[in-house]
């Protein structure tokens, strides 16, 4: 996954990020491969956690 927030999507969208958009994917993972960017982005399973959280709190 290229960034923090793609697994909260596709867990809570029900879809793949990679699938409709391969470029997209493609271009977060080099990103994330400098690691002025991976070391500022949250960790993706915070994320999900977060937005786990959020959801049955607030829907």
């Amino acid at each position: 996954m290229g960034s923090s927030w793609f697994g909260a999507y596709e867990k809570f969208g029900n879809f793949s990020i990679e699938a409709e958009s391969p470029k997209l994917i493609a271009w977060a993972k080099r990103c994330m491969e400098k690691e002025s960017v991976s070391k500022s982005l949250p960790d993706q399973e915070k994320i999900v956690a977060y937005a786990a959280e959020f959801r049955k709190n607030n829907l």
